[in-house]
């Protein structure tokens, strides 16, 4: 399993928090496409498959 970037940590950290991924963004100073494409990057990392939307987080 390949290790988490920074980035994709602390994606992970303010999603598991409740954040939303624009408040996300706005935290991290990123936009809303890059928060999107950590969230795909960890998800791919952790082997993990989504079925559908579990959280507003990361639709």
């Amino acid at each position: 399993m390949s290790t988490l970037s920074p980035g994709e940590t602390d994606t992970l950290w303010l999603l598991m928090a409740g954040a939303q991924t624009q408040e996300v963004a706005s935290q991290l100073g990123l936009d809303e496409v890059a928060v999107k494409d950590h969230v795909k990057s960890i998800l791919r990392k952790l082997q993990a498959k989504r079925s559908g939307c579990s959280s507003e987080a990361v639709c």
